[in-house]
């Protein structure tokens, strides 16, 4: 590994010495952060969900998830009180993105949805208030661990599922057919976070601090199993993503030659071009081998009524993460319109322009850009976390082109800013873009 220049004389003691004064995590604090973490994923729930209320149940209705990150709200509040002088300095790390929160409040005044905005800005605080309390706590490797862990464990018991309950692991929603949600509430939900299950797990393994061999066997199960539930999942996009992280681990991998790596370059690059060529030609049928239609399932002409909706609101939008309110009258008429009930833009990007307009959205693109770069400029030196988290920006960006929730209250959320926290302890300051 090379150090980056100047990193032990510049660099700012925000880091390490935040890190150094947080000791060891407790043992609670281990099953807090997973609890949390599968919580923000929305992992395990929809399988009670259903079970109670049946395959129509949907998230907005169920009480249990709401006071589980009603009551990880709370605790979090309580630990920042408690702790409060360690955390101080990581809050003030993420002014931006307590400036992102006060713009989705303040949708609220205009959001046709003003409880539901207030609600869902409420968590995404709680998001990245967790963000900062398991930087402090945890640190860059015992986070990563968490992320492995706690993807693998969703992987087994969407697998056990499958076996035990295949009629509740099975995605029936519209235009899906053998595809596998496991124990969460659709399959893209599952195929995204399986994916970023797997950058933490393939960091760890090949990129990312010194595990013993056990440790790299457990990681290695972990993996396979999540690549399992990947492929069962049949989610697209995911699965392009996996090949741009697994080129991404090729770049970074110290074993392999400077040769290899441009062959596989070569050959990735060539197979891009073949695929663009192919769709151009053919799009019918390359899609068709893909399980895909040339609306690509829907997303077209649902994506032509969003980018219709931003033009009549682009500046303020329609409230945060509130557009998609199944009690309004604009929503059932896009879906009138599209012919099916779609519950997101089925692209993060439009998502967040829906939510919050230009105002908000540039802010939160900015602030994941910014990250994403330094990120990525500088995965090769010795930075921890900094090869686990360009993974994790490769595919977030490409998942949030067909898929995505890039600025909503859920795990993605927590992890980009936990990032953030990397960033900006370790690189912002003696190093510009």
């Amino acid at each position: 590994m090379t150090p980056v220049a100047g990193f032990s004389a510049v660099t700012p003691s925000i880091g390490r010495d935040v890190l150094q004064r947080s000791g060891r995590p407790w043992f609670v604090e281990w099953v807090f952060a997973a609890f949390t973490l599968i919580t923000y994923q929305g992992a395990f729930f929809p399988v009670l969900r259903t079970i109670r209320q049946g395959d129509q149940a949907t998230e907005a209705g169920d009480p249990v998830a709401r006071f589980a990150l009603l009551g990880i709200l709370v605790v979090l509040v309580g630990l920042t009180m408690v702790q409060w002088r360690r955390l101080l300095p990581v809050v003030r790390m993420l002014w931006p993105y307590w400036l992102f929160i006060l713009v989705c409040l303040a949708s609220t005044l205009w959001s046709d949805s003003p409880v539901l905005s207030f609600r869902r800005s409420i968590s995404l605080f709680g998001c990245f208030l967790f963000a900062a309390y398991a930087f402090t706590r945890f640190g860059p490797q015992r986070f990563i661990v968490l992320l492995a862990g706690v993807g693998g464990a969703a992987a087994l018991g969407s697998l056990i599922l499958i076996v035990v309950a295949p009629g509740l692991a099975n995605d029936t929603s519209y235009f899906q057919t053998n595809a596998i949600r496991g124990v969460y509430s659709q399959k893209n939900q599952m195929s995204a976070y399986n994916l970023l299950g797997l950058c933490a797990s393939i960091s760890l393994i090949f990129l990312e601090f010194r595990l013993s061999r056990p440790a790299k066997n457990l990681l290695a199960v972990l993996s396979a199993m999540m690549i399992a539930t990947l492929l069962l999942s049949r989610g697209l996009s995911s699965l392009i993503a996996f090949c741009a992280v697994s080129l991404v681990v090729l770049l970074y991998y110290d074993r392999v030659s400077w040769r290899l790596r441009l062959v596989l370059g070569y050959c990735l690059f060539a197979l891009a071009i073949l695929t663009v060529f192919l769709f151009l030609a053919d799009p019918a049928d390359l899609l068709g081998a893909a399980g895909k239609d040339t609306s690509l399932t829907g997303r077209l002409p649902l994506w032509i009524e969003c980018l219709n909706a931003i033009r009549e609101r682009p500046l303020t939008g329609y409230g945060y993460a509130a557009f998609w309110d199944s009690s309004l009258d604009r929503t059932q008429y896009i879906w009138l319109l599209i012919g099916w009930s779609a519950p997101s833009a089925h692209n993060g990007y439009m998502d967040t322009l829906l939510g919050v307009g230009l105002i908000g959205g540039v802010l939160y693109f900015y602030i994941c850009g910014r990250t994403a770069a330094l990120a990525i400029r500088y995965a090769r030196f010795d930075v921890p976390g900094l090869k686990w988290f360009a993974l994790y920006a490769t595919a977030m960006f490409i998942v949030n082109i067909d898929e995505g929730t890039l600025a909503w209250p859920d795990a993605i959320a927590i992890q980009m800013a936990f990032g953030t926290c990397l960033v900006e302890s370790y690189l912002a300051k003696p190093h510009a873009i």
